[in-house]
């Protein structure tokens, strides 16, 4: 072992040593004073953060602060469209089979998806919300980036280097949405087979990027190890990519709405899953909620209520009856049998009817 990673080693040791002092404390300061509450935050859920916590067993809450979704940044930047969202989402009606859906003129629809892609392009951190120049959000974008990613992550990762960091968040990047090859991205960031599972882990417990895994019953037909990666706040991989453009002029526009819709479904805390045969037959998402299952396909530039056959596939293999298509205006919906697929746009997530 190296001078520098003995110095490391022995700074990881003495960090442990407080968080086990500041676990026992606390346990101290609970018993003792009872009726008060105690507020711990924190930026991650890594091993040494938790072991200060298991002095608490018994005594404690653990919840996820994520940054504002769509309609919590809505309720920030114009009340009135936040009011006239809620009041199209009270229109929309599922009962039974009878699916009622709300109308918006073209007019309307336009100017939500202007605000949806400003969300989808600087994110939900709230200073970035509340920011109104957007030279401003990009500078804010970067000193999340460059203070928490790169120092806090690099101390917690023990890198003496934050290069191969950057190239590997960087790759991770350009590649959320798409099937994980970890030779390739091991390649590119210098980080061997074990480096990269257990970095990208640990990127995930700093709430940076997120895992999901395939959907399958059929190991010989189906996708069941590869994952996609996506990142939790769509303004932080825009500045990892130095991209703000407007998302129908971007090269990765259908990665870059994925990734918005995933980060709006996993602030809802909900299972997420992906479908892939290895024929390439693939659903985006896969969600189950309430005992039900739900295909989710998100298009790019949507003109017609068309839904293609990997959508009709996964619903006949898995006899589900409802599936929902997120495109940037098209409101509608498609009967065929049996099956009804929803056509709404993106920022009209409305899961939580179902």
């Amino acid at each position: 072992m190296g001078i520098s990673d003995t110095n490391l080693s022995a700074k990881k040791v003495g960090s442990l040593e407080k968080i086990y002092e500041g676990g026992k404390n606390l346990k101290y300061l609970y018993d003792f004073n009872p009726g008060k509450k105690i507020i711990i935050t924190g930026s991650s859920t890594i091993d040494i953060s938790v072991k200060a916590i298991k002095f608490l067993t018994g005594r404690v809450f653990i919840l996820n602060l994520f940054q504002f979704n769509f309609e919590e940044f809505l309720s920030y930047r114009d009340k009135d469209l936040y009011n006239l969202l809620k009041k199209f989402k009270d229109e929309l009606k599922i009962e039974k089979e009878k699916i009622l859906l709300p109308e918006m003129s073209s007019s309307v629809l336009d100017i939500f998806y202007k605000l949806y892609e400003e969300f989808g392009l600087y994110g939900g951190y709230p200073r970035v919300v509340t920011t109104e120049s957007k030279t401003e959000k990009i500078e804010v974008l970067k000193n999340i980036y460059n203070i928490f990613f790169l120092r806090e992550v690099k101390e917690i990762l023990n890198l003496a280097d934050d290069y191969k960091l950057v190239k590997l968040l960087k790759v991770l990047a350009i590649q959320a949405g798409s099937l994980i090859s970890y030779d390739d991205i091991g390649s590119i960031s210098g980080f061997n087979y074990i480096q990269l599972k257990r970095n990208i882990n640990l990127l995930e417990k700093t709430f940076i990027i997120k895992q999901i895994q395939p959907y399958f019953t059929n190991k010989s037909v189906e996708i069941v190890k590869n994952p996609k990666i996506y990142f939790i706040d769509c303004g932080l991989r825009n500045v990892i990519l130095q991209n703000f453009n407007k998302i129908n002029s971007r090269t990765d526009q259908g990665a870059t709405n994925e990734n918005i819709v995933f980060s709006e479904l996993h602030k809802e805390d909900l299972q997420i899953n992906f479908w892939r045969t290895k024929s390439q037959a693939e659903v985006d998402f896969i969600i189950e909620k309430t005992g039900k299952i739900i295909p989710i396909e998100i298009k790019s530039n949507l003109k017609k209520f068309v839904a293609g056959k990997p959508m009709y596939s996964f619903m006949n293999k898995y006899n589900v009856k409802f599936g929902l298509i997120l495109s940037d205006k098209l409101i509608g919906k498609k009967t065929s049998k049996d099956k009804n697929i929803i056509f709404i746009p993106s920022w009209f997530s409305f899961l939580e009817l179902i």
